[in-house]
């Protein structure tokens, strides 16, 4: 998405969520969830985490495709294993596992600032031509 120019889908735009580095089948997002990200019971929402997780994974396999080609979620799997607090640096590794013609599979971990793990993801994309 940086070296094409593509922007980031607006729901990412709206978490405050950042490319690091996207190349070569690998993409790092950061994101620093605060006080809207909450859930009624005081900890990050994991629809925050999902959704790093899920853009890092799409943009992981996007460094691989074709001028034209997106891919679209079909599967995700998510494990969560710490909360995350508002206020704490994240940061969301995902890297492709199997790039096909029509298919590509993806994992993706989440880490907060002190590399503790916070989620893992697997991921199911189609892999779709604009029209």
């Amino acid at each position: 998405m940086t070296a094409r120019e593509i922007p980031l889908a607006p729901l990412a735009v709206t978490l405050g969520l950042r490319i690091e580095s996207a190349a070569d089948g690998r993409a790092v997002l950061t994101g620093v969830p605060d006080e809207a990200h909450l859930h009624p019971f005081g900890a990050v929402h994991g629809g925050y985490a999902l959704t790093l997780l899920d853009t890092a994974m799409a943009v992981a396999i996007l460094t691989l495709l074709p001028d034209g080609t997106f891919p679209s979620t079909l599967e995700l799997s998510t494990n969560f294993t710490r909360a995350l607090r508002p206020g704490d640096a994240v940061r969301a590794t995902g890297t492709v596992r199997h790039h096909g013609r029509s298919t590509a599979t993806a994992v993706a971990d989440l880490h907060d600032d002190e590399g503790r793990l916070c989620a893992h993801a697997s991921s199911v994309c189609l892999l779709i031509q604009a029209p």
